[in-house]
This record gives structure tokens, C-alpha cells and sequence, in this order.
């Protein structure tokens, strides 16, 4: 993560080995959409301006993804057509189209860095970050909208949001620290917390479906839900 090392499997995860002869600055997150088609982010460079590569070889390989320079990408989110919008420091939002990136907008969400993004189709999508910070957009990341009101109290003064995941109108939301986690189950428009029953901060989240799902975080955390959170 750090280095831009890249790791590989073939077993599921059993065993791991890096791919060598990568040159790549320090990375901050990885996606693929299929077996062959990966995106990787990170922080932009002299010799890779934009912080966001590409590849189609499973990994084997990486290529620079054109764009202007880079402060550096923190999430990013990308579909099996090739397209994605990606998200950084200082509120910047740049769009992938085609393989090579252009700026979008820069939204205000003042000292906060924004962590975590997804997109539960082309046009509905989320974000979130430090300070309880909860955004939502309809129209691609175009425009974005505050759900700071209609939160349960005291939310954004007590958590640095670091996780997301979407089912449908389903989303779940956590951090740090890692004691609770916000769920909806109708896009945003009523919210419940649930006890995690732990403290650590929790820095992924990922959902099966309605029901099952998964989170990890500091000092080898793994929790699991089998009903919803």
C-alpha cells in the first residue's frame, strides 16, 4: 500500500506473492471488475502524473491512466464499461473515461478528507469521510448533497467515517472509532445505528447481501453479520 507493492493470489488467498517489476508510487486502493480488468489509485508523480493506473493482464501490468497531476486519489469507484470517478484531498473529484482522467469539480467539505466512495449504479452514489461526512449524488457525481440533517445526533462530532458498502437502497456506513455502524435500508432517508460490540476502527466494509457482510479493521479485526448489521 504504501510502497506500491502489488500482491497476488491464485488460491483464494491462502498464499500471496508480489508481482515484480512494478514501479509504482504509494497506492490507496485497488478494484477489479473482472479477472483481467483492474484499477489501482494512489498518489500522482513525476513519472505518473494522474495517480490512477490500469490494467489488463490480471495484474501482470500496469499502465498510467492520462490525466493531469494529482495531489493524490483516496477512493475511487469503477463499472465494467471502463468508467469510474475518483476522489481525493482537498474535496477534488475527477471522472475516468475512455482511459484518461479529467477534473470534475471540487466539492466543500472543508478541513475533512474524503475516504470512502461507491456508486450503486451509473447516477446514485455515495461518499463519506472524516467528521461524520455523508454525501450522496443522483446524478453521476455531478452534483453532490449533505446528509449532515436528518442523521441520528451527535453522529458528526463522534465518528471519521472509513467504510461503505451498498446493497440497493441498503447502505452501511463505519470508522472510527469502530463502535457503531449506520444502516439504512431506503437510500438515506431514515437512519439506524447498531452496536459492533468492539472498539477498534474499522476501515472496510462489504455486503453479500441484505443480510450477510463482513468488516475489518486496526489489529487484525474481523467482524461478520448474518442479519444486517
Amino acid at each position: 500500500k504504501s510502497t506500491g507493492v502489488i500482491l497476488r493470489t491464485r488460491d483464494g488467498g491462502k498464499r500471496w506473492s508480489p508481482i515484480s517489476g512494478l514501479l509504482l508510487p504509494a497506492l490507496k486502493r485497488i478494484r477489479f471488475s473482472d479477472a483481467k480488468t483492474g484499477w489501482a489509485i494512489g498518489n500522482g508523480s513525476a513519472m505518473f502524473p494522474s495517480g490512477i493506473f490500469r490494467t489488463q493482464d490480471g495484474g501482470r501490468s500496469w499502465l498510467n491512466v492520462p490525466g493531469p497531476r494529482t495531489q493524490g486519489w483516496s477512493t475511487g469507484w469503477f463499472d465494467r464499461n471502463q468508467q469510474g470517478i475518483v476522489a481525493g484531498r482537498n474535496g477534488q473529484l475527477a471522472r475516468v473515461i475512455a482511459a484518461h482522467s479529467e477534473p470534475v469539480r471540487t466539492i466543500d467539505v472543508g478541513p475533512r478528507h474524503l475516504r470512502r466512495l461507491e456508486f450503486v449504479d451509473a447516477s446514485r452514489g455515495w461518499l463519506v469521510g472524516d467528521g461524520g461526512l455523508i454525501m450522496r449524488t443522483a446524478d453521476g457525481g455531478a452534483h453532490w448533497r449533505s446528509l449532515g440533517e436528518g442523521l441520528p445526533p451527535g453522529i458528526s462530532g463522534q465518528l471519521d467515517f472509513r467504510a461503505l458498502a451498498t446493497f440497493g437502497e441498503h447502505v452501511w456506513i463505519t470508522g472510527s472509532p469502530g463502535t457503531r455502524v449506520l444502516h439504512t435500508q431506503d437510500g438515506g432517508a431514515h437512519w439506524d445505528i447498531y452496536a459492533t460490540g468492539q472498539t477498534m476502527p474499522l476501515r472496510a466494509i462489504t455486503f453479500h447481501d441484505e443480510y450477510r457482510g463482513w468488516a475489518v479493521g486496526a489489529l487484525g479485526t474481523i467482524l461478520v453479520t448474518r442479519d444486517g448489521g
